[in-house]
């Protein structure tokens, strides 16, 4: 048989096929849980270096403070508080330095790449099981704003933390002087209220822009190949918006509400301020969207002969679809949720040895 045989018989084969059961995309849970531990990684190291010397004289400058409680500050007060305030601005300047926007961009940028190969492989293995071919073509020049988005609002949201924690710590030492806290309270307080603070807020950041990048590619692949609706698709758990039984009953809108119905791309349901809500996009939202392919199915015609001819050159029969080799399958779940367990097990034993170090430090600082 020869090739334009071949070609024929795959295309029309794609167009006549009845829709079959699809594949459940699976998460990207494997590139969540790595780029957590990145990201709350390098915001530790930034910590760390930024605040050691800070920690180291912190006996200076809350010495005395508990013998004077409800005293009038002395002269000599006024002068430690301006030194204190000034420190704070130096390991801000620190923190900010290695949390550049160069380095961030970086582990960005690897992240969203991750993302994007894991959604085209999930999304063009439930396109192939029903329409036999798989038909996402080379879309990175298309999907490159979403991901230059990405990258864009990590950098933000990361050196935004550098201000935020500046603060919180500033904030945490003058009122320990004023109320003479005791030093080892003081490294309790800046631990929890401070360093701990920026860890979770790290962690919050790097799951909830991966979940909003997977939704957002995910969607836009969709439109571009002119699937119309999708499936709302939640994790059907204790944890889902507005599940009845959940730790979120009284959420809206409710997910739970949304599983298993089906909306439209062009006009999908509403968020708390109307705004236009998909799968993945609300923070931490753990939903994903799933192609109506019927709509895809009913705007594909045979193209006839000139089209096969154009397909076998390598050319796009209609806008989305391409006689392209099948993407290698991803893992399976299984191998997925073993892999997270390895790396969630790795990412607690990195955060514990650096939540230690935080704190010796801060005893130290305190003797």
């Amino acid at each position: 048989m020869i090739a334009s045989d071949v070609g024929a018989l795959l295309l029309r084969h794609a167009l006549a096929v009845r829709p079959a059961a699809m594949p459940a995309q699976q998460p990207p849970t494997a590139i969540e849980l790595e780029y957590v531990r990145v990201v709350t990684g390098l915001v530790r190291r930034a910590m760390r270096v930024a605040y050691e010397p800070l920690l180291r004289m912190l006996p200076g400058l809350v010495a005395g403070a508990r013998a004077r409680r409800g005293d009038a500050l002395r002269l000599d007060d006024k002068t430690e508080e301006a030194q204190a305030r000034r420190e704070v601005r130096r390991a801000r300047r620190r923190m900010a330095q290695d949390l550049s926007e160069p380095t961030i961009r970086s582990v960005a940028g690897k992240a969203a790449s991750d993302v994007d190969r894991h959604n085209r492989v999930q999304l063009g293995r439930q396109l192939r099981s029903v329409i036999g071919v798989d038909p996402l073509g080379a879309d990175a020049k298309k999907l490159r704003p979403i991901v230059d988005g990405f990258i864009h609002e990590n950098v933000a949201l990361i050196q935004d933390l550098t201000p935020g924690l500046a603060s919180r710590i500033e904030g945490t030492i003058l009122k320990a002087r004023t109320e003479g806290t005791l030093h080892e309270d003081l490294a309790r307080q800046l631990q929890e209220r401070a360093f701990g603070y920026a860890e979770q807020r790290a962690e919050l950041i790097a799951i909830d822009q991966v979940g909003k990048l997977y939704g957002q590619l995910n969607i836009q692949r969709m439109r571009d190949l002119g699937v119309t609706h999708f499936k709302w698709l939640s994790a059907h758990d204790e944890r889902v918006r507005g599940n009845p039984t959940g730790k979120y009953r009284k959420a809206t809108p409710s997910h739970w509400d949304r599983h298993g119905k089906v909306f439209s791309i062009a006009d999908p349901p509403k968020g708390k301020n109307g705004e236009k809500e998909y799968p993945g996009t609300p923070i931490r939202c753990r939903c994903i969207a799933a192609p109506e392919v019927d709509t895809l199915l009913a705007g594909l015609v045979d193209p006839g002969e000139a089209g096969l001819e154009a397909a076998l050159a390598g050319e796009q029969v209609r806008p989305g679809l391409a006689l392209v080799p099948p993407a290698r399958p991803g893992p399976t779940p299984e191998q997925v949720a073993a892999r997270a367990a390895r790396e969630a097990r790795a990412a607690a034993e990195r955060a514990a040895w650096d939540t230690q170090r935080l704190a010796k430090l801060a005893a130290r600082a305190a003797k």
